[in-house]
């Protein structure tokens, strides 16, 4: 038996009439050779998947449809048909008191939220902003457009280290150099941010540098004889 590869083969978006709903479909298709079906060898089957999304009241909803074809099957043509109906006639229960749901899920995300940022908000921060700045690794920032762009890109992050209320010396320095080439003096705000990408820069590869050591010490240990035996020779 072989298995093709799974492929997009339809894609449509519409509103389902009978609910006035939105919604999305995404069909695949895999072609399976010399396959047994019912006990019999040498089938070609076609393996349909067909993922549905449809707009909700206060979620979207997710549906999916798998089923087989094998070519000259007289019933799967009609076994197809019934699972689309089944499909179309999907109606989600009806929501009590939507309004006051929706508020209470909202409430609720806006706790997560905040409890996230306490608990890991500098983390993702650092993470975030590192990213940043080693994709600027050789940008040139007397273009006034790059330029223009890096403070734009920069400006969530200093919302978001006000939002969780973290502060550090350089950082806030590079905040007041931000804000002075917003007003037209860009020259520590260059200055600081080449800074910034070195340090990041350097981090990467003492980071990587470790990482590439500490392999081969687990490949050695990997490797050693379990149970702390030696190669000293049993005595007579």
């Amino acid at each position: 038996m072989s298995a093709g590869a799974l492929g997009v083969t339809h894609l449509d978006k519409g509103v389902i009439t009978a609910t006035g709903r939105s919604y999305l479909t995404v069909e695949l298709q895999q072609k399976v050779q010399d396959a047994i079906v019912n006990g019999k060898e040498g089938q070609d089957v076609t393996v349909t998947t067909t993922v549905i999304g449809i707009e909700g009241e206060l979620r979207d909803h997710l549906l999916m449809m798998k089923h087989s074809a094998v070519a000259g099957d007289a019933e799967a043509e009609e076994n197809l048909k019934t699972l689309q109906g089944l499909v179309a006639s999907f109606r989600p229960l009806k929501v009590v008191n939507p309004e006051a749901k929706r508020r209470e899920m909202a409430e609720l995300a806006e706790a997560n939220f905040k409890k996230l940022m306490a608990d890991s908000g500098e983390a993702i921060f650092f993470a975030e902003i590192k990213t940043l700045l080693l994709q600027w690794q050789g940008i040139d920032l007397e273009d006034p457009e790059m330029r223009t762009r890096a403070m734009k890109l920069l400006q969530p992050f200093e919302a978001m280290a006000e939002g969780i209320n973290f502060h550090d010396a350089e950082l806030d320095e590079f905040w007041n150099a931000l804000h002075k080439a917003q007003s037209g003096d860009a020259t520590d705000f260059k200055a600081n941010l080449n800074e910034l990408i070195k340090e990041a820069a350097s981090e990467e590869k003492e980071k990587e540098a470790e990482e590439a050591a500490q392999l081969p010490a687990a490949q050695t240990n990997a490797g050693a004889p379990a149970g702390g035996a030696t190669d000293e020779a049993a005595q007579p």
